[in-house]
């Protein structure tokens, strides 16, 4: 076969979209479900953003982007190690002033571009797994989390999606001169967004994905003979020859020149220049340096934690994949970028919890396909389970109706399940040490027959769900069945999905039992910088010009919270503050000896937790956040307030 005849072959076998098929979702349907989607993902991402304070993840960040637009800030410049986060800060910051709902604003607005990065694949993935694909990153737990809290992962996925569609659309259009090359550059743009002005793990992803493509080429072509009727090196030929004329030079230009004028705020902060250094720099180091109190392997565990229906699905789809042996360079891409990106959770310690969005992004993409055939009509031929019994044909309006039927009812057996087991887990908590035989003690225990009924409860949901399936068989097939199942466990996990990411950022952000938190931000801190603006409004008529003296990290969580009072002065020993008006001290130093009356206050700024969990223990953990050692404080302060500055006596401030 000619190479010119695999080319040919090569779009119609990897990029052509899958068929909608009749009955599917229509043209005006989807408009409205991605209208909706759109919304939700907004909501999700925006609300109540400013409700929780920073995390430690977010406060070098935010702390130097506020320096830059406001010189008269206490503190030393800093640099940020994500160019974009940076920028996109020092933005909002220089429009609406900096609080903590402006610091994540612009980040929470890309990840809810993000969330419809898989709409612009609709060619390559079929409009109905890609939209379904959508609909997973919008309730996605980690994907919301990150969005919320300023990832720079954010930022780096959504590059790594513009220089992957970049390459796909000039594949397409690359016969049509100019058009093809716009994307050619596009997607050069794009991967240099990714690696430099991401963040540190922006490269790592990079890389990521270059041996996943390379990956699934290379399988793609030891399978052409079967899938093209074509030898594999006539396949790799075909493949490098779609990209000749690739406008590498004009690219890298246009590379340049974005990851100049981003750094550089379009050349109105020069000095941003340095974080594409600190991006580079904390890449390299992250191979050996970890931070401490990180767990080993923190993205898998983050993604495993948090997403992980997500998990299910995509094995599932995988396996589907396989029994239908119709695999192609998409899915194995994905297959691919999972493996690698479990080898970087395994070997990098400079990872965060943001970064397990690295394994359940392609999960993501390999369960959309699970989704995209449970939708199917039902006249096709099975799907995984195989033929049980001897099906006869069925109209189309014989099952129109069942298929949504049996998923409500799967969605409430899972409910069930669900409802069961944070019971069963929550009594977990009240038996021995979490051990076997305290397990075991909820069946004879009369003060736990509340939860031994809900162990019997668990059992039965199970069988219900198996029975009904059966019961279901036996009228519609084997197959509507197990498609019902899956939509109804769908129902379930975008619920679910929507709760966890929610309660991480929003309602719990104050709770390090979260394994996305090492040292979780307290409710404190908001006290602190609440106490220091009432009492600028009786001693300064209500501008941050109170006089504090500040035993602390100049970059750290305190200086965010004094972040606007020009008169934080940072010491180095508490003998510095005596005399002065106020005095945050650490709780360490016992009997600071100020020199006159005081009033004191403890802050507990930090909170963080040990991560013991005895025996069954990670049941209770996983499906309520309840353990039984209790968090710790973190960093703690004494506020000291001089006598006459608490009583409201007129104080003359510098």
């Amino acid at each position: 076969m000619r190479v010119a005849d695999i080319q040919a072959e090569i779009p119609a076998q990897e990029y052509s979209p899958v068929a909608t098929p009749a009955g599917g979702i229509s043209v005006t349907a989807g408009s409205l479900i991605i209208a909706l989607l759109l919304v939700i993902s907004l909501v999700l991402r925006v609300a109540e953003l400013g409700a929780a304070p920073l995390s430690e993840n977010e406060i070098g960040s935010a702390l130097a982007a506020y320096r830059s637009v406001f010189p008269s800030a206490p503190g030393d410049d800093l640099v940020a190690e994500s160019p974009i986060v940076f920028q996109a800060q020092r933005i909002a910051f220089s429009l609406t002033g900096g609080d903590e709902a402006t610091a994540r604003l612009l980040t929470a607005l890309a990840g809810v571009g993000l969330t419809l990065v898989p709409l612009a694949f609709g060619g390559l993935l079929g409009r109905t797994r890609a939209l379904m694909f959508s609909v997973l990153m919008t309730f996605l737990p980690s994907a919301m989390i990150a969005s919320r809290l300023s990832s720079g992962t954010i930022w780096a996925l959504l590059f790594a999606g513009l220089g992957l569609w970049g390459v796909w659309r000039f594949v397409q259009q690359r016969d049509q001169g100019e058009s093809g090359n716009t994307f050619g550059i596009i997607a050069v743009m794009g991967f240099a967004g990714l690696i430099f002005l991401a963040e540190p793990g922006g490269p790592l992803l990079a890389l990521i994905l270059a041996l996943a493509a390379g990956a699934a080429l290379i399988l793609s072509a030891l399978d052409a003979p079967d899938a093209v009727d074509a030898p594999g090196d006539d396949y790799l030929r075909g493949v490098i020859a779609q990209f000749q004329g690739f406008p590498w030079q004009t690219g890298l230009t246009g590379a340049f020149l974005l990851v100049l004028l981003i750094c550089t705020g379009f050349m109105l902060y020069p000095a941003g220049f340095s974080s594409v250094g600190a991006v580079l720099s904390g890449f390299f180091s992250g191979f050996t340096q970890g931070v401490e109190g990180r767990p080993l392997f923190f993205p898998l565990i983050s993604s495993l934690f948090y997403d992980t229906w997500v998990w299910i699905f995509g094995l599932i789809a995988v396996g589907l994949l396989v029994r239908q042996r119709h695999m192609g360079f998409t899915d194995r891409f994905f297959i691919f970028w999972v493996i690698f990106a479990g080898f970087a959770a395994l070997l990098y310690q400079g990872a965060g919890a943001a970064h397990g969005l690295w394994l359940s992004v392609p999960l993501a993409g390999l369960a959309s396909h699970l989704l995209a055939e449970a939708l199917l009509p039902d006249d096709t031929e099975p799907l995984w389970i195989g033929d049980l019994m001897d099906d006869e044909p069925l109209q189309p309006s014989n099952v129109r109706w069942g298929k949504w039927v049996l998923a409500l009812l799967a969605l409430a057996i899972i409910v069930m399940f669900a409802l069961h087991l944070q019971i069963l887990s929550r009594g977990l908590l009240r038996v021995g040490e979490g051990d076997f035989f305290g397990m075991l003690s909820l069946m004879w225990d009369r003060t736990l027959q509340f939860e031994a009924n809900s162990l019997i409860w668990l059992v039965l949901s199970v069988a219900f769900l198996f029975v009904g399936y059966m019961l279901a068989a036996s009228i519609w097939g084997n197959r509507l069945p197990a498609q019902s199942i899956v939509l109804g466990a769908l129902a379930f996990a975008l619920i679910t999905g929507t709760s966890i990411g929610w309660n991480t950022s929003v309602t719990e952000a104050h709770n390090p039992v979260e394994p996305w938190y090492i040292e979780a931000t307290a409710m404190d801190a908001d006290v602190l910088r609440e106490t220091m603006l009432d009492f600028s409004d009786r001693q300064t008529r209500g501008f941050p010009r109170q006089s504090i003296h500040v035993m602390a990290d100049p970059d750290g969580l305190v200086a965010w919270e004094l972040r606007d009072f020009v008169n934080a002065i940072y010491i180095t020993s508490p003998a510095e503050g005596r005399g002065q008006q106020i005095v945050l001290l650490p709780e360490s130093v016992t009997e600071p000896n100020l020199g006159s009356n005081y009033v004191g206050q403890r802050l507990e700024l930090t909170r963080t937790w040990g991560g013991t969990l005895p025996g069954f223990d990670f049941l209770p953990w996983w499906a309520t956040r309840r353990v039984r050692f209790q968090p710790i404080p973190g960093q703690v302060y004494n506020l000291w307030v001089r006598q006459d500055v608490f009583d409201g006596q007129p104080v003359p401030n510098p």
